[in-house]
């Protein structure tokens, strides 16, 4: 008898079959499982109320360091931005909730949509180091035409950031074990973790603090509910104290929205509350036009800001890939990034200076049992409310106390997930890398001007995702003495000081002198160059980290005994820290488990084999937590019925296998059990 597999664990592109594409958009394919249950209503409320959260901040931001009280930039954000982000949100939530079907046919189980919203690593950098800053020094005839000029800006980087981002989901569908062997996973996320504990956490859990009565609780909600995990019931079905008794609890996110929001409005806290308020609306629906071109004649001083925007947009992808991966749902990693880019390029050509991408929260909402209609829900939400104008107005009548702490608490699992997928050994090098964005953020007020502590956190602030990213990667790869890695990035931080991507503004005609003045000592003329701290030095200095890590290298060749060879997760002793499910320098194993979460036992595949003896229990030894072997799985196997037989020793003496690559780890069979 010739056996069909029902379901595959191998992933297949859909867009290789321009059949099967077009068939996934059928009845029972698709609309069927848009249907809402339970758990996506739950959902719907975590994922609509974090996107609104991030455009009242980020819409916020936009009017106070880009507007400064102009009609223009209110004109700008209520009849391009929201309804170009709306438009957005509408087809990324969808195209995200149509890939999770399209996963759901391929593997034979649910999966649940990616969140999807707006890019809030790359909105705040944006406004405060793009905009806000050509806002201040642009020449132009009137305040409204710099905020203009500013917008323009703002979304000539946004497209360029779309650009970047397709260019390297591309890159990654051909070569992305290749940039893995090269690019650590911390290099990746740390500057994301940056952007994280400043922009999304402390700069949004700051008004709390400004007015504690109304804040306080709101942010506490925060801890409450998504670390205490303890959540209000609104319903009960079969008696409270029932051994039976069925509850459905109050979305996370409503508890701090519900309270922050009244008690705002006790304090008189939002735009709206202010005495003589007015809001006007008009031009209601989306515009297009050539606004990402009109902003490139002055871009050029902000590539330090936008390349390592782009990267970690990407990076964030795939920090968030690997988050739905660990909770069991892969997703493909190239189409996801090229798909973030192109929408980010939509919003560009309608108007929008900020992109937009999947987020990190897809392990919270599979816990509330969501699947693909939360998702959907989302975006139609979103594009009826924002083309009819009912964005702006709940921008107006919302305090930040009410919707700081949701972005907060995404800003701290941003640095969970950062530790999280880095080895314990590359811990260092997180919490080092995470100083830029901090020296971004707070500046060197505190510093005397003109010093040496002053004059080195400002050389620590421009581009201080990207110089993130290097020195990241550089510490990584000096702890695993991987000599030659730390050598090309040493060459990759000389190249980008030179073209003063990081460290400098872009000015080449100060390539040998830089733009300080004082002398090297500080003590000199004004009309003395501070030769110490021009792009050429910076170079310099990276090239003489590239000599050292090629004498390591030669040291470590001559003298294999005398010098420590390289290290890597399989031979890195950890010190009790948790196995990472990817490795650095590959993804094999991407798709071994998608028929199957992670924890579950193997799927059995084959015809005859869907009603199938439930698994007796299988007692474990307290002595067997020790010294395992794929021995004794197997023996474990036998116990069972011919069927599990079969597809358990299938699964077992797969490479990829789950138990296979972990049945070595003491205890490991006893956890599964």
């Amino acid at each position: 008898v010739r056996r069909r597999s029902l379901v595959t664990s191998e992933y297949r592109s859909d867009w290789k079959s321009p059949k099967k594409l077009v068939a996934s958009f059928g009845v029972r394919a698709l609309w069927l499982n848009l249907l809402p249950e339970a758990g996506d209503l739950a959902a719907l409320f975590s994922l609509f109320f974090d996107n609104l959260s991030t455009m009242v901040s980020v819409g916020a931001a936009f009017l106070g360091a880009v507007g400064q009280g102009e009609p223009q930039a209110n004109r700008l954000l209520y009849e391009r931005i929201i309804p170009a982000c709306s438009l957005m949100l509408f087809f990324g939530n969808f195209y995200y909730a149509w890939l999770a079907t399209r996963m759901k046919a391929q593997f034979g189980r649910d999966f649940t949509a990616q969140p999807y919203g707006l890019n809030t690593v790359g909105a705040f950098p944006f406004v405060f180091t793009i905009m806000a800053v050509v806002r201040d020094s642009v020449s132009a005839e009137s305040a409204a035409q710099k905020v203009t000029i500013a917008w323009q800006v703002g979304v000539a980087a946004n497209f360029i950031v779309g650009c970047l981002n397709i260019g390297l989901g591309v890159a990654f569908a051909f070569v992305g074990n290749a940039l893995f062997q090269f690019i650590p996973i911390a290099a990746m996320t740390v500057p994301i973790a940056g952007i994280g504990i400043t922009w999304l956490a402390i700069a949004q859990i700051a008004p709390c603090f400004a007015s504690p009565v109304a804040g306080f609780l709101s942010l506490y909600f925060v801890f409450v509910c998504y670390y205490g995990r303890t959540k209000l019931v609104i319903f009960v079905k079969g008696g409270a104290l029932a051994a039976t008794a069925a509850y459905i609890y109050l979305p996370e996110v409503l508890h701090t929205v519900a309270v922050g929001a009244g008690l705002g409005w006790a304090y008189q806290l939002p735009p709206a509350a202010a005495e003589g308020y007015k809001f006007h609306y008009s031009n209601i629906g989306v515009w297009a036009g050539t606004a990402f071109l009109d902003g490139f004649d002055y871009i050029a001083d902000f590539w330090g800001t936008i390349i390592p925007i782009a990267v970690a947009a990407s990076a964030g992808d795939l920090m968030c890939l690997v988050s739905a991966y660990k909770a069991g749902d892969p997703y493909p990693v190239a189409e996801t990034m090229i798909f973030d880019g192109i929408g980010t390029l939509v919003g560009a050509f309608l108007g929008s200076p900020f992109g937009t991408v999947v987020y990190i929260g897809h392990p919270m909402h599979k816990r509330l049992g969501a699947k693909s209609a939360y998702s959907f829900m989302n975006g139609v939400a979103w594009v009826s409310l924002g083309l009819s104008g009912v964005v702006g107005i709940i921008i107006d009548v919302t305090p930040k106390v009410c919707v700081g702490p949701v972005i907060f608490v995404f800003g701290l699992m941003m640095c969970e997930e950062c530790t999280r997928n880095t080895p314990q050994r590359h811990h260092f090098a997180v919490f080092f890398g995470i100083f830029f964005g901090l020296c971004d953020y707070f500046g060197a007020d505190a510093q005397i001007p003109g010093s040496e502590d002053f004059l080195g956190i400002q050389k620590m602030r421009v581009g201080s995702l990207l110089i993130s990213m290097v020195w990241t990667a550089i510490c990584v790869y000096t702890a695993d003495r991987r000599w030659a890695a730390v050598f090309g990035w040493a060459l990759i931080g000389a190249l980008f000081s030179a073209l003063q991507f990081i460290h400098n503004e872009m000015d080449y005609d100060e390539f040998f002198t830089g733009s300080q003045t004082g002398g090297n000592d500080g003590r000199g003329s004004d009309d003395d160059p501070r030769y110490s701290t021009s792009p050429f030095q910076f170079m310099l200095g990276y090239l003489m980290i590239s000599g050292v890590a090629v004498v390591c290298k030669g040291l470590q060749w001559l003298w294999p005994n005398a010098y420590p060879q390289p290290v890597d997760d399989a031979t890195a002793k950890e010190g009790g820290a948790q196995p990472m499910r990817v490795t650095i320098g590959t993804m094999a194993n991407w798709w071994a488990d998608a028929s199957h979460p992670p924890g579950s036992p193997p799927t059995p595949i084959g015809s005859g084999l869907s009603h199938l003896p439930a698994v007796p229990p299988l007692p474990v030894s307290r002595g067997a937590q020790s010294g395992y072997s794929l021995d004794r799985p197997r023996a474990m196997a036998e116990s069972l019925p011919s069927a599990y037989t079969r597809a358990t020793e299938n699964y077992l003496n797969s490479p990829s296998s789950e138990m296979n690559r972990c049945a070595r780890a003491p205890g490991f069979i006893s956890r599964v059990i």
